[in-house]
């Protein structure tokens, strides 16, 4: 994240053997997380997808709320971000596809056999949220 909320915040590249920082990709964000999504891609919790092996950006995706936490469900190929609401975004596309209704956390998880996002929300307990059918 960025020091400030005024200054742009970045991604850090590391070298796990000698434990040094090796790139700092700049974004037009201040991220709090981020999650690695498909073909390499990283997607952070103020919406900036960038390329994780170049740091090029790919999209920038307009969120309601920037997210605490993301999770990326290979199973759908979907990122859910989890913030005053769970927005979700199509991890192809990067496009915004809406938000959860009712669902108000900043930690949740996805079962990828299922689809089932499960959200714990105060003085409620978990909301279990079922996929879309079409």
């Amino acid at each position: 994240p960025a020091i400030a909320p005024s200054t742009q915040g970045s991604v850090d590249e590391f070298d796990p053997i000698a434990m040094t920082m090796t790139n700092s990709y700049k974004l037009q964000c201040s991220p709090a997380g981020l999650a690695l999504g498909p073909l390499q891609r990283t997607m952070t919790s103020c919406g900036n997808a960038i390329d994780a092996r170049s740091g090029e950006l790919l999209a920038m995706v307009t969120l309601p709320a920037n997210g605490d936490e993301i999770w990326f469900n290979p199973s759908d190929n979907r990122y859910y971000f989890g913030s005053t609401q769970v927005s979700v975004i199509d991890a192809e596309t990067n496009q915004f596809l809406g938000v959860l209704t009712m669902a108000t956390a900043h930690a949740l998880a996805v079962d990828s056999n299922t689809n089932r996002i499960f959200v714990p929300v105060a003085a409620v307990g978990v909301q279990v949220f079922a996929p879309n059918r079409k």
